[in-house]
């Protein structure tokens, strides 16, 4: 199971990965490179913590060995570049490079689209809030140019997904509250078992899930810099029962 994403996989992590262990039967092997903040294609910091790009991180390398097993993978999250400026064209580009990837391992794929309904109801002055709660030191685009630029991304994204032969998942406006980006956590549940859903394996929930999912609490990716010192931490760096993680 590889998970690409940023804040919204970690916020839901927890969830997502219960989610996961009742879904799916047999042993599970999780490999993913997220991240609040995190980028397709650039080295993010949040804080005094800093991430390799998902396109060319170490999940990637660890995937080349083949394995006679079936992969899924999950890819979303994609509108954080945005907020730091590459353009929409620079950015799929990046998701088409990860897409390419997950293809060559006859992965199975689930994207999730820009939540645009519910970013087009916010206005300039929300949008601005927003920007500056979440990306603070970068240099602000006007509201308008970031509507059409999202609007675009999201295109893209749906283009090269379509292409590849993934599923792909438009997020519902209820999905979303006060903070237009992040799921709401009372929603995280039913939202993940929707995405979840785009798998035909997948098994949905309806007895209940499993008491705890894989723990990401204390738990460092291959690499990371912090406070601008290189720090690595050798992979897996959890096991539970028969799920593994490894975080890139």
């Amino acid at each position: 199971m590889i998970l690409l994403g940023a804040s919204n996989v970690t916020l839901g992590f927890g969830v997502l990965t219960r989610l996961i262990r009742h879904g799916f039967a047999g042993p599970l092997d999780v490999r993913a490179a997220l991240g609040h903040g995190r980028s397709y294609g650039a080295w993010s910091t949040v804080v005094a913590r800093s991430l390799p790009p998902i396109a060319t991180c170490g999940l990637w390398e660890s995937l080349q060995t083949p394995t006679p097993v079936r992969t899924y993978a999950l890819l979303t999250d994609v509108g954080n570049d945005l907020m730091y400026g590459f353009s929409p064209e620079q950015i799929a580009g990046w998701v088409a490079t990860c897409l390419d990837r997950l293809c060559e391992l006859d992965a199975k794929i689930v994207v999730t689209r820009l939540p645009i309904a519910r970013v087009e109801q916010l206005g300039s002055f929300r949008y601005h809030a927003t920007r500056m709660s979440f990306f603070p030191r970068h240099q602000p685009i006007s509201w308008s140019e970031m509507l059409r630029r999202a609007r675009e991304l999201d295109d893209r994204t749906h283009e090269a997904a379509v292409k590849c032969g993934a599923s792909v998942l438009t997020p519902p406006i209820e999905w979303y509250g006060f903070d237009p980006i992040h799921i709401r956590w009372t929603r995280r549940a039913s939202a993940w078992d929707e995405v979840l859903s785009k798998w035909s394996d997948y098994q949905r929930s309806s007895r209940g899930l499993p008491s705890q999912g894989l723990p990401l609490l204390g738990r460092f990716p291959e690499r990371m810099r912090l406070f601008g010192r290189e720090r690595e931490t050798t992979q897996p760096v959890a096991t539970r029962g028969d799920m593994t993680l490894s975080l890139y």
